[in-house]
């Protein structure tokens, strides 16, 4: 029997990870905000996938567009806040502090944001 070296393509799938926020202590006081921070020094295993890819370029392709899309996003429910702030009215919709909050957390997410091959030891629980 004639045994031959076959070449293959060894399929990798890549995962666009970002860090989990954490709930950060009680305000010191009840005026102060509590705003959520990312824990980038937590396991990989712990981090949230945000999409799947068949390459690394792809997977840092879309994590490029995420952010260009969530920092315009960013800037314009800053500038709906804004024009909201000068008229006399106060006629801004309804959650858009909200809004604006977790747009700028899921951009800080996305800048922190790594692509890990589904194989990287790192991924698995020890």
């Amino acid at each position: 029997m004639n045994t031959r070296c076959v070449p293959f393509l060894a399929l990798v799938i890549w995962f666009l990870l970002a860090p989990p926020s954490v709930e950060p202590l009680p305000p010191s006081s009840p005026s102060s905000p509590r705003f959520p921070y990312l824990n980038v020094d937590a396991p990989l295993l712990a981090w949230l996938s945000r999409g799947a890819f068949p390459s690394h370029v792809q997977c840092d392709e879309a994590r490029t567009s995420a952010i260009h899309n969530t920092q315009q996003a960013v800037e314009r429910s800053e500038a709906q806040l804004n024009d909201a702030r000068r008229s006399s009215d106060d006629s801004a919709p309804p959650g858009l502090w909200s809004r604006v909050f977790w747009l700028r957390a899921y951009y800080a997410s996305l800048i922190s944001a790594k692509c890990v091959a589904a194989d990287d030891p790192r991924l698995v629980e020890k």
